[in-house]
């Protein structure tokens, strides 16, 4: 199948009418399935998925009832589901996938980064002081993607000093959909492979904006140990996933003495556009999705 071919759309996944009608305008076929269901009939003509944070559907235990398909676009930012469907599985298993999975990481810059702030303002607000955010504290983002960015240009203006954490330690360069306005600020980048960075990391961070993906890497990243290296008083918003942690670690460190939609839908659907518009053209996707790693 040729880039330029991209005429059916497969929808699995509730959306309002005005979005529908804009993907009725760049596809000539669109077939929608918001319960999951779709007739075999459509497998075998279908270019593009647009689907639920589930990935696709169950039924389809493997890509032999779709050859044309390129491109299964998700919603969400999240590809821990969607790499684990039966489809995905039987790629991996024969050692090669010729369709692309595409996250809709950066749509929740507009939504969970102000969320982080307001969270902030809002703890230190209720200190019986009353102290407002001093210009030594240090905030912490574990794991610096869209929202980590967005986050640290917001907070930038209250003098706090940023630091970051990656699996690498190094900045990168922005890869993926990147919303115009946002920027990379950290002063310092930490590594989380390496216990000693990962360690001087946390102990440094007096406000810890968590935001990572759920894989075997990051699943239980912060155990009792790791949040026993966070100071006595510091503040923990956890906007990633909530495997981050194991509940009991966390009620622990939370016992220590102390010191103190539709929206984003259609960013979501713009970045499905964004995608297809580049496989039309030849051109590289963005948000691609490692189905190994699962991000």
């Amino acid at each position: 199948m040729h880039p330029n071919s991209l005429s059916t759309l497969v929808v699995t996944l509730p959306l309002p009418k005005t979005t529908l009608k804009r993907l009725k305008s760049v596809f000539p076929t669109m077939h929608y399935h918001p319960d999951g269901n779709v007739p075999e009939a459509v497998l075998g003509e279908v270019d593009v998925f647009f689907t639920s944070w589930d990935g696709l559907p169950h039924s389809m235990d493997s890509f032999s009832k779709t050859p044309s398909l390129a491109l299964v676009q998700l919603p969400g930012a999240g590809a821990d589901k969607a790499v684990k469907g039966p489809a995905f599985l039987d790629a991996l298993a024969k050692g090669h996938c010729d369709v692309s999975l595409a996250s809709a990481s950066g749509l929740h810059v507009l939504s969970v980064p102000p969320y982080v702030v307001m969270t902030i303002l809002a703890l230190y607000h209720q200190l019986p002081k009353q102290i407002l955010i001093a210009r030594n504290e240090t905030v912490g983002l574990l794991g610096y993607g869209h929202i980590a960015r967005e986050a640290a240009r917001l907070m930038q203006p209250f003098g706090v000093t940023i630091i970051a954490a990656n699996s690498s330690g190094t900045r990168k360069k922005g890869e993926g959909y990147i919303m115009t306005g946002t920027a990379s600020i950290p002063s310092t980048f930490y590594s989380t492979s390496d216990v000693k960075s990962f360690k001087a990391f946390l102990s440094r961070a007096d406000i810890l904006v968590a935001s990572l993906p759920s894989t075997k890497e990051t699943r239980y990243l912060l155990d009792r140990e790791r949040l026993g290296w966070l100071p006595h008083s510091a503040i923990l918003i956890n906007v990633g996933r909530g495997d981050l942690f194991k509940w009991d670690d966390l009620l622990t460190a939370l016992d220590r003495p102390n010191g103190n939609a539709e929206g984003e839908m259609d960013l979501a659907t713009d970045i499905l556009l964004h995608n297809v518009e580049r496989l039309r053209k030849g051109e590289k996707l963005v948000n691609v999705v490692d189905i190994k790693k699962g991000y």
